[in-house]
């Protein structure tokens, strides 16, 4: 709702006296024209410049039924306005709501901005997720399940596969939250993968671990896209440790019952 100051002076002001006199009205009467043209100005030119209405435009939006002319003359030499329609000491009277106003503008704008920039990170962060088809291999692509639901094993290279192995590849190792608080499945064929690469590390335990750091660090937690970097980088910082003393690891293979064929995987045994 628009305002204006109304100072208690202006019923006694010198220039009302003039205004009230050349128009030929008691000063109350005055005092509403001018609040009234204040008002005009507000709503349809908030600068205070009203060189672009008419003689009878003004005197409408001040409710004066009279002669438009006699009206703009009147404000004109009683120091209301100046030969190019300018409201005196404008400022004066509404600059504390032009500020105020001028201000909101801002805020709105801000928040606007804040607001769509918001809605396209999470449309950003939708989109992203909907098209990595397989978190640690990003050219892999499980037609039978949501791509965004675990980290999923690589076929074998040959395109078959023992039974033993396809029911160990939907084995969940172990469910680790990420940001926005779901939790991905990563399965233990997946997890034989990685005791290849790292041998001295058990694959499990660190696995384990690196759930209860995620759990303990909310705000530290990846986005699915960046959980395999983080595991690979964990498990390459153990890797790289020194031998624990007590530990070892040994290689166990184990043969399929349909296929005949092996794999290996590396367990760890604390002794």
């Amino acid at each position: 709702m628009a305002w204006i100051e109304s100072h208690v002076e202006i019923g006694d002001h010198p220039k009302t006296y003039e205004l009230a006199e050349l128009l030929g009205i008691e000063v109350a009467q005055a005092v509403g024209h001018l609040h009234l043209l204040w008002h005009f100005a507000l709503k349809f030119s908030p600068d205070g410049r009203l060189g672009k209405f008419s003689d009878a435009s003004i005197a409408r939006g001040s409710k004066w039924p009279g002669d438009p002319q006699k009206f703009a003359g009147a404000l004109k030499k009683s120091g209301w306005i100046d030969e190019q329609k300018n409201i005196h000491d404008w400022m004066e009277y509404a600059g504390r709501y032009i500020h105020e106003r001028e201000r909101r503008r801002r805020f709105n704008k801000k928040q606007t901005k804040i607001a769509k920039h918001k809605a396209s990170h999470e449309t950003s962060q939708e989109t992203s997720n909907s098209t990595v088809p397989n978190l640690t291999l990003p050219n892999h692509t499980d037609k039978n399940k949501d791509s965004n639901e675990s980290l999923s094993a690589p076929s074998p290279n040959n395109g078959s596969e023992p039974e033993s192995g396809k029911e160990r590849a939907q084995e969940i190792a172990v469910a680790l939250p990420i940001v926005g608080g779901k939790e991905v499945p990563v399965l233990k064929a997946y997890a034989d993968e990685w005791a290849k690469a790292y041998p001295n590390v058990n694959i499990q335990q660190e696995l384990l671990k690196i759930r209860a750091w995620l759990v303990s660090n909310p705000t530290k937690r990846k986005t699915q896209k960046g959980l395999p970097r983080f595991i690979n980088s964990w498990l390459a910082r153990e890797q790289d440790r020194p031998a624990r003393a007590g530990s070892h690891a040994s290689a166990v293979t184990d043969s399929s019952h349909s296929g005949g064929e092996k794999y290996e995987r590396l367990k760890y045994n604390q002794g």
